[in-house]
């Protein structure tokens, strides 16, 4: 259902340099627009007649628009001015989770992330609630992660918000030795890889009906 490919080239000074060897402890990290945009967005583009048979017309043509939303070029745009922004991942692949999980592993750093301060679009809630999936561990091209120095996170996700694009902190950088750890209604658990992203799934079951009955 997709194709992708990416060339990239970068020229600047090593001091302008981006990437894991940046991050320490106390960094914050800020999510913008929430989980499963991508898995939103695709699925409800490819398989309108599930959305419309799940939730109606003004549903499907609400997750659709969500497909829009499957770029962090603005988010980079606006994130590379602040020097306090040490690294940034789009959370492909198995989604936030995924990509927290990667981003950790790169720098060797620890997490301590609030689930509940991770924002999630209405549209997006009621989809994973219909479909029965984890939005948290589904694709979400889209969704921008990045390490920020404490000083300048606040500043960050007030930048983006303006320009309209949903961000907050939701957790901070921790030594490696405090693992890796996701905190819900004051429950503790420890992040691990999602062992399957939740939209092949979806995308294949949903497959097995056929473009016919699309509108």
């Amino acid at each position: 259902p997709m194709v992708g490919g990416a060339t990239s080239i970068a020229v600047g000074t090593f001091k302008e340099l981006r990437g894991p060897h940046k991050v320490k402890a106390g960094d914050k990290v800020i999510i913008t627009k929430g989980p499963a945009i991508e898995t939103t967005g695709l699925l409800a583009v490819l398989f309108p007649h599930k959305f419309i048979e799940a939730g109606g017309k003004d549903f499907q043509k609400e997750a659709e628009s969500v497909f829009y939303q499957m770029s962090v070029m603005d988010d980079c745009a606006i994130a590379r001015n602040f020097e306090g922004v040490h690294v940034m991942h789009d959370a492909t692949e198995c989604g936030i989770w995924g990509g927290l999980y990667e981003m950790a592993r790169a720098g060797n750093y620890g997490l301590a992330i609030e689930e509940d301060l991770i924002p999630i679009q209405p549209v997006i809630k009621k989809t994973a609630e219909l479909f029965k999936f984890d939005p948290f561990c589904a694709i979400s091209e889209g969704t921008l992660i990045a390490m920020v120095d404490k000083r300048k996170a606040d500043s960050v996700v007030k930048a983006l918000n303006q320009k309209g694009i949903l961000s907050q902190v939701v957790g901070e950088v921790v030594p490696q030795n405090k693992g890796l750890k996701i905190t819900k209604n004051g429950k503790e658990r420890t992040l691990e890889y999602p062992k399957v992203d939740p939209y092949w799934i979806l995308a294949a079951e949903f497959s097995k009906v056929g473009s016919r009955h699309r509108p």
